[in-house]
């Protein structure tokens, strides 16, 4: 265990079911922008929200507890057909993940014991960048059936995710 490593008994309050969201959109001629935060407490598990903002970015807010986190992204057409849509994420646990080699009364959190574990609400700085073509826009590219209603003969959106995850996250136990 290293000396920064610090375990704290303590034990989930009613405040630790508290979160927060908000949403900034900006739309003008060919640009689209977006900025997003939200704070979640320890067991605040809202859920992922699956609003699709401007394009199919795919680096979005886990809805976990025991985070913060901040996006924003934008979307620039360069043309009727193409568009260039980066996007950026920062999140960090509240409470981080428990380290490994922790003495008694320590010990390994995990999604079955715990109320709370560090798993996808990990540290991450990450970025994106989205490409799309669609030389037939009336169809939009990002809908669930796009692959039934899509009237283009050649169409593509392809990106590329970058996520920097600098820290540990907790175990996942699985009973077989």
């Amino acid at each position: 265990m290293m000396d920064s490593d610090v375990v704290k008994l303590d034990k989930i309050n009613s405040k630790d079911n508290w979160g927060g969201k908000a949403k900034l959109t900006f739309s003008k001629g060919r640009f689209n922008a977006y900025t997003q935060g939200a704070i979640q407490g320890l067991v605040a598990n809202g859920g992922a929200d699956a609003t699709q903002t401007f394009t199919g970015w795919r680096l979005k807010d886990s809805g976990s507890g025991n985070q913060m986190n901040f996006l924003a992204g934008f979307t620039f057409n360069v043309n009727s057909k193409l568009q260039i849509a980066p996007n950026f994420l920062w999140q960090k646990p509240l409470v981080d993940a428990m380290p490994n080699g922790v003495e008694a009364p320590g010990r390994l959190r995990n999604i079955l014991d715990d109320p709370f574990v560090v798993r996808a609400n990990r540290e991450t700085v990450g970025g994106e960048l989205l490409l799309t073509y669609d030389p037939t826009p009336a169809t939009w590219m990002y809908e669930w059936n796009n692959d039934m209603v899509e009237d283009a003969k050649f169409a593509f959106s392809t990106g590329f995710v970058y996520r920097h995850l600098p820290t540990t996250m907790d175990a996942l136990r699985l009973d077989f």
